[in-house]
């Protein structure tokens, strides 16, 4: 798969940090670069898709939405929890999605 699907290495610390403790297939050295069906011992982050980020901090009680912001050429996220949300924009829709993780992340 490619890795542009995989969160990035600031998500992947974060998880950690956070708790994600689940099995992967692949792990995220400290460059960023992503190590697949190999256990190395430098490799010490969590690697998951995007969508995987988003389904555990669902699990949580954080919604996401992705939005095209057409007028701008831009991808607006807008994470909700309870009564607070948290929004940005990127410039494309993966760079969105792992702003909102990050940004969901920061906040646990």
């Amino acid at each position: 798969m490619d890795s542009k699907f995989y969160v990035s290495l600031e998500a992947a610390k974060l998880l950690k940090e956070k708790g994600y403790n689940e099995e992967t297939d692949c792990t995220i050295d400290y460059t960023g670069a992503i190590w697949f069906g190999e256990y190395r011992d430098d490799c010490d982050f969590p690697c998951i898709t995007k969508a995987e980020a988003m389904d555990w901090l669902e699990g949580k009680g954080w919604q996401f939405s992705i939005l095209c912001a057409d007028n701008y050429n831009l991808y607006e996220y807008i994470v909700y929890f309870e009564n607070e949300h948290i929004s940005g924009y990127r410039e494309t829709m993966l760079e969105a999605q792992d702003a909102a993780i990050i940004s969901v992340l920061e906040k646990l």
